[in-house]
């Protein structure tokens, strides 16, 4: 079979394509290569770092609070299999995840795991301020 040349296949398939958001300014030049000009629409990606940053440590703070966010392509097995051998080992570790109920099965059975869906967004600031890390394994 013959192997294709890279710009053929996106060129091939970004001719379907109406417009293009891109969340980096440097992505805007290769889509409008491939879509046409006046069609790419640049929106930056970022955080408001002035909501979602650390909050005070707690004194009285005696495990670590981990973090996991999301949905979209994590790699629930990895994650289970974190949080089982934490436990095993006796590390005194607190999991938060906050994701889709459909992903609640995941977590059967998993200890030191608290799980929240369908969260405001105040309630899921206050748990990124209180984490000491965050998680996130994908695929």
């Amino acid at each position: 079979m013959k192997q294709l040349h890279r710009n053929f296949r996106i060129t091939t398939l970004a001719a379907g394509i109406d417009a293009a958001i891109v969340v980096s300014s440097v992505q805007v030049e290769g889509f409008e290569k491939w879509i046409g000009l006046k069609r790419v629409l640049y929106i930056p990606h970022g955080i408001d770092t002035t909501r979602f940053c650390p909050g005070e440590r707690n004194s009285t703070h005696t495990r670590a609070i981990i973090l996991i966010v999301g949905g979209h392509l994590r790699d629930w097995e990895v994650i289970h299999r974190v949080i089982d051998e934490s436990n095993s080992l006796g590390f005194a570790i607190d999991f938060h995840v906050v994701t889709s109920k459909e992903n609640i099965v995941y977590f059967t059975r998993c200890s030191n795991t608290f799980l929240h869906s369908e969260i405001p967004e105040s309630e899921l600031i206050t748990l990124y301020r209180n984490a000491d890390a965050v998680f996130v394994p994908v695929v």
